[in-house]
């Protein structure tokens, strides 16, 4: 399971701008990565959490913004909706279904 909180369009002023965050959360742990604090976390059950660093990377949307091409683009948008669908269907139906 993932779970992604982004601001593209929270205002500067705000005063949660910039808490980004991602966390994957799988079988022997969890990791989770915030932007505004430059880290990454890796908690396992019964461990000390260890911390890391997060690399400089380019935000998504930066490439847009300078007339580049993206690092995605529509084909990944649409599969990506898609398949959300498609979970939502294989929830209210109660049955496994194939994301073609």
């Amino acid at each position: 399971m993932a779970s992604v909180s982004v601001d593209l369009l929270r205002p500067q002023a705000a005063g949660t701008h910039g808490d980004d965050w991602i966390r994957i959360v799988g079988t022997e742990g969890v990791i989770e990565a915030r932007v505004n604090e430059n880290s990454c976390r890796l908690l396992r059950e019964n461990e000390t959490p260890v911390e890391m660093e997060l690399a400089a990377t380019r935000s998504l949307y930066d490439p847009y913004l300078d007339g580049e091409p993206g690092l995605t683009g529509p084909d990944d948008a649409f599969m990506l909706t898609r398949a959300v669908l498609c979970a939502r269907q294989a929830a209210d139906d109660k049955k496994w279904i194939e994301i073609s």
